[in-house]
């Protein structure tokens, strides 16, 4: 940002250098919060940790959002299905709702921009002052999009944010979405939740 404001500085009428520059600071994170309060999360649930949740339907992962909703923390839903056919859900009344789609859009990632998405998770977690929680149910749908081991160290990279704050990763997966030895790979690694 400093060098885009002395290149500004130098050519004052180079409009997309100030189009970057209003980009840049529009991407800023907000500041922390200087005292967060901690937050009491479900009993099965703790701070800080990426879950597996062995679920048919996203019922488990949804279950829990209406439960921190009530405490003020931030919710981010990644569903495999339409966003248009989740806004009806009152559990999802004040979860932000990003869907996983080929199709560019508002509110809509590209399910192989592994990078992208990783870079828009942790921007979530920062931008709440460490809190949060995420739920992803395309789990499956990422790893047959981009290669089972593109997607766990997707995974890993966002675990690693979560570990460093008081968020929650819980990643939806129907039994049988996945090789054995694939899914027995991400129990060795995740907490597991059914």
């Amino acid at each position: 940002l400093q060098a885009y404001h002395e290149a500004l500085r130098r050519n004052p009428e180079d409009e997309s250098l100030r189009a970057r520059i209003r980009e840049l600071e529009q991407a800023k994170p907000a500041p922390v919060p200087p005292a967060v309060q901690r937050i009491q999360l479900p009993r099965e649930v703790q701070e800080g940790q990426t879950y597996l949740v062995k679920e048919r339907r996203p019922d488990l992962s949804l279950r829990i959002l209406p439960a921190l909703a009530t405490r003020s923390v931030p919710a981010l839903v990644l569903p495999r299905r339409p966003a248009e056919s989740l806004r009806g859900d009152a559990r999802l009344a004040a979860a932000r709702i990003v869907e996983l789609s080929h199709a560019p859009g508002e509110g809509r990632q590209d399910p192989t921009a592994l990078g992208a998405l990783a870079n828009l998770l942790d921007h979530f977690v920062r931008r709440n002052g460490g809190h949060g929680v995420i739920v992803l149910d395309g789990l499956a749908s990422l790893g047959l999009e981009n290669g089972f081991r593109e997607t766990v160290l997707f995974i890993e990279r966002v675990h690693e944010t979560v570990l460093q704050s008081e968020a929650v990763f819980l990643l939806s997966l129907a039994p049988g979405d996945l090789a054995e030895r694939e899914e027995a790979l991400l129990e060795r690694n995740l907490r597991v939740l059914s």
